[in-house]
């Protein structure tokens, strides 16, 4: 749970949405990989697709690495 809130703060703080945030950092790796999203219902889908074009700046993208050494293997 430390590190949802840890990760829901962070978007606060770059005053972005948590799901967006999450999309657009697997978008942006280095290597090969498709974010994986599921909806249940067109309104969820609606939102998912709204923050497809998000393309975070360096600044953020050092604050989500430092975010996730702080809170390696959070499962």
């Amino acid at each position: 749970m430390a590190a949802v809130a840890a990760w829901h703060g962070l978007a606060g703080e770059l005053g972005l949405d948590p799901i967006h945030m999450a999309i657009a950092f697997t978008r942006q790796r280095p290597f090969a990989c498709i974010p994986i999203i599921g909806a249940t219902t067109t309104a969820q889908l609606d939102h998912l697709l709204a923050g497809i074009d998000l393309v975070l700046p360096p600044d953020a993208l050092r604050r989500i690495d430092q975010l996730h050494r702080a809170h390696p293997l959070p499962y």
